[in-house]
């Protein structure tokens, strides 16, 4: 555990220098426990990031952490803006009135992602098309 800290503080020194690439959380992670099980270089020798797929795999999967950890923040920053029109009846009067979709969501308890985008698989079978069970099972449980 000393030692990866170590290794990590060496890379973040590096990296804060300009003489390591900035690196990605879990590529950060494994070479701290990489150099840490190696033992880091001298003081005068720089760290560099092995020629290796597990390197090579894990640059990319920050790349995409981050990416889908962007794309996240952007929803959320469109689900907070979110606002639609319902019409309300006071007596014999409806009124217009602007409500948000998320507080509405969260009153009736559904989930939260967009239910128009699930696709209905019974849209194109009628009930004639539908084949009855060849055996039928007795319900035991809802007897």
């Amino acid at each position: 555990m000393i030692r990866t800290k170590a290794a990590e503080a060496r890379l973040n020194k590096e990296i804060e220098q300009g003489q390591l690439a900035p690196l990605g959380a879990m590529t950060k992670a494994h070479l701290s426990r990489h150099y840490a099980r190696r033992g880091v270089p001298e003081e005068n020798e720089l760290l560099a990031v092995p020629n290796m797929r597990t390197f090579s795999q894990l640059a990319g999967l920050d790349v995409e952490s981050e990416r889908l950890n962007s794309h996240t923040e952007v929803e959320n920053a469109a689900r907070q803006e979110l606002f639609k029109k319902v019409r309300v009846r006071v007596g014999t009067v409806v009124f217009p009135i602007e409500v948000h979709v998320v507080d509405i969501k969260d009153l009736l308890e559904l989930p939260d992602m967009n239910l128009n985008c699930i696709p209905n698989f019974r849209d194109n079978v009628s009930d004639n098309e539908l084949e009855p069970p060849t055996v039928d099972m007795p319900d035991e449980d809802h007897a």
